[in-house]
Formats: structure tokens, sequence, C-alpha cells
């Protein structure tokens, strides 16, 4: 399988690599958490969210109902108003039987028809409601409750009638998505810092138990290569980066013991020990066949030298031989000579 951009990871250093896988795996799984978190985080303060409002519509109601069934009506406008004010609910509107606000958070609005479509669907059915609306971009929780003419009520009331009237509060949910928002990005925040600080950790651990090792490993293989077999690389580690210390270590010295045995034979000492290592040390061997070959060499020059001493001394011998033979021959001509001389002289000396 091939993957685009797999040439140029080529390239990149070991450290490098580490890194960006480490960036990669990290964020994915803080990413995973963040996201498992968030939905979590968001599930639990929405659902205390609403039951929080839950209550206070309760207690609302529980209120409203209370004044109203102690006739005292006209308390009503101003916990309408203080509640709105503190921010409890955005709008508060009670309505009577004929849709007329009765009571509400803005007092322009009193005695006038409610435009509220859904108070007519519900008075039809005698049901509660709440609805969801998002309104000018914000959200909005509408609750609408029928007040019914309960036998407290008949008092005031026509016991003929089934629906008194109803109260609509309106609440804003902006704040629980300012929780939520603030929730999230706090726990990105807090997943970056966390992330970022194992990160680091991360590395400068990798940095003192494998780069910086790699390191000192590769620039004593780098001056080895060059010839300087001096280099140590001796640990005390026992993990896979000791193991491969330990291994290049002995190869150090390996290169070393024969470069030894090299400076040895190069001085003429043909008796030095060769250390083969195992029966796969082709280099052992082929040093132990170069120190046997120069030995049977040397021994073979020695031979022949001897051999040739000896033939240059019955050459010197024959040659002293012939000089002799070459004397008496002379000798001999120089007789014939003197004789043919006298010979010469005696025959003038008769024809005179």
């Amino acid at each position: 399988i091939t993957f685009k951009g797999a040439g140029a990871l080529e390239h990149l250093s070991l450290k490098t690599k580490i890194a960006v896988m480490l960036i990669a795996g990290l964020t994915l799984v803080f990413a995973v958490i963040v996201t498992i978190n968030n939905s979590r985080q968001q599930a639990a303060t929405t659902d205390l969210f609403d039951r929080n409002l839950e209550d206070q519509q309760w207690a609302l109601q529980n209120q409203i109902e209370i004044l109203m069934l102690t006739a005292e009506n006209e308390r009503l406008q101003p916990l309408v108003e203080t509640m709105a004010a503190r921010g409890m609910v955005e709008e508060l509107q009670v309505i009577d039987s004929d849709k007329k606000i009765a009571r509400a958070s803005n007092r322009s609005q009193l005695g006038k028809q409610s435009s509220d479509p859904v108070w007519t669907a519900l008075f039809k059915s005698g049901t509660d409601s709440t609805l969801i609306r998002t309104v000018d971009g914000e959200e909005l929780e509408f609750t609408y409750t029928i007040l019914h003419n309960e036998t407290a009520c008949q008092d005031c009331h026509d016991e003929t009638g089934a629906i008194l009237g109803g109260v609509k509060t309106v609440s804003s949910r902006q704040i629980l998505a300012e929780t939520l928002d603030g929730t999230f990005w706090t726990n990105i925040r807090v997943s970056v810092i966390g992330g970022l600080i194992l990160l680091g950790g991360l590395l400068a651990a990798l940095y003192v138990q494998i780069f910086r090792p790699l390191a000192s490993v590769q620039n004593k293989l780098a001056a080895a290569a060059e010839g300087d077999t001096t280099q140590d690389v001796a640990t005390n580690r026992h993990d896979e980066i000791g193991s491969l210390m330990q291994a290049i270590h002995k190869l150090i010295s390996y290169i070393r013991d024969y470069a030894g045995v090299a400076d040895k034979v190069a001085a003429g000492d043909l008796t030095a020990d060769i250390p083969v290592r195992s029966d796969r040390d082709q280099l052992g061997e082929a040093f132990t066949d170069m120190s046997s070959s120069l030995d049977r060499m040397i021994k073979d020059l020695r031979a022949n030298a001897g051999e040739m001493v000896q033939a240059a001394g019955t050459t010197a011998s024959s040659a002293e031989q012939m000089s002799h033979n070459s004397s008496q021959q002379t000798a001999q001509i120089e007789q014939i000579s003197t004789g043919i001389e006298e010979m010469v002289s005696t025959i003038h000396s008769s024809s005179e």
C-alpha cells in the first residue's frame, strides 16, 4: 500500500516522524475525549437547567394560584414585575377566560387582547404546553399553564366556567447556551494545555532515552567509518537501545582488534593471534588465510634465496676454473709463438 506523501516522510528525521505521530495521535485522542466529555456535560447541564426551570415554573404557578385562591389578585402585578426585573423570566402574562391580558410584566399590555394563537388551541384542549422557539437568534422557552375553575375559586367565579384563564411565561435559554459554549471552550483550552504538557513530557523523555543516545551512537559510528577505531559505545542500559549500543560497541571492538592485527602483520609479525569470532567470521578467516599465505610465501622466498646463493657459488667456481684453463692455454700459445719466431730467425740466418 502506497500513501501520498510517503516519499516526503522518508526524508524526515526519526525525531520529526515520532513528534508528528505523537501530535496526530494525541490530537485524535483528545478530540475524542473532548467530544465525549462535552456531550456528557451538555446533557448534564441541559438536564440541570431544565429541572431548575421546571422548579421555577412550578414555584411561580403555585405562588400565582395561592394569591388567586386567597383573593389577593392585586398582588399579582407587583409579583410579575418583580420577577421580570430580576431576570427570572423574560416575559410573563396572566390572561382571563376572554384571552385579555390581566397581569403582565409589560404594563403597556394590560387590558389588551392576547395575540398569541396558542391560547385558542389550549383552551379547547384544556391542557398545558411548553414550546421552544427561536426569536431574533435567541432560544426561548414558552410555558403555557391553564387555570382551571377549582372549588376554591367558585366563590369568585362562575361555577359553570371550566377555564378561568392562563399563565404564559417566557424564559431565555441563552444562559444555558452561553454556559454550554463556555464549557466547550474551557474543555478545549484544558485539553490543549494538557496535550501540550503531555507532548512536551513525552518528547523530553524520548530525547533523554532515545534521541540523545542515538545521536551519540551516530557520531561515533561516523568517526569509526572514517577509520577512528578508538571510539567507545559502552553502556549500562539493558533495554533495546542498550542492546543496540552494546552490539555497536562489539562491532567497533571487532574492527579495532583486526586493525591491531593488521598493524602487527605490516610490521612483519606473522605470529600475531587472529581472533576468529565464529564460523561466519569472513574477515577473521580472510586474515588467517592471508597470514598463512604470507608465511608460506616468505618460507618459499627463503628457500629460493638459498638455492640462488648455492647456484651463485657454483657459477663462481666454474668461472675460476675457466680462468685457470685460459691462463694455461695462453702460456702454451706464447711458447708456440716463441718457437715459431726462433724457426723464422733460423731460416733467415740459413738463407744469408
